[in-house]
């Protein structure tokens, strides 16, 4: 756990040896967070064809091209949200660690 730039939670992690940071949005006195979102950059960035075809092969991550590989996943608490629904959100992020590791690394 750690806190951001505007003193909003931050967590750091790594699976599957992807490092990556979750970010938290829309805080009321960086707390009661409206959304977060899983994020894991590199340094070589990807283009946008390399970006497109992530995207059209998965659903809930997706690449950017520009400034670096990025990959994110946005999940919002609208309406509430579960300990199982978070669980689920870290099940899909930790699923495709190893297939954003494979994706950056040509295979």
């Amino acid at each position: 756990m750690d806190r951001d730039d505007n003193g909003d939670p931050m967590i750091a992690g790594r699976i599957e040896g992807v490092k990556y940071l979750i970010y938290f949005y829309g805080c009321e006195d960086h707390a009661n967070c409206k959304s977060l979102q899983f994020s894991t950059g590199y340094t070589d960035p990807l283009t946008a064809d390399q970006a497109n075809a992530w995207n059209a092969r998965y659903r809930w991550v997706k690449a950017y091209s520009g400034g670096g590989s990025n990959f994110k996943m946005d999940v919002s608490f609208a309406g509430g949200i579960t300990k199982a629904n978070l669980e689920e959100q870290f099940s899909n992020w930790n699923a495709m660690a190893g297939n954003i590791k494979d994706f950056v690394n040509g295979k």
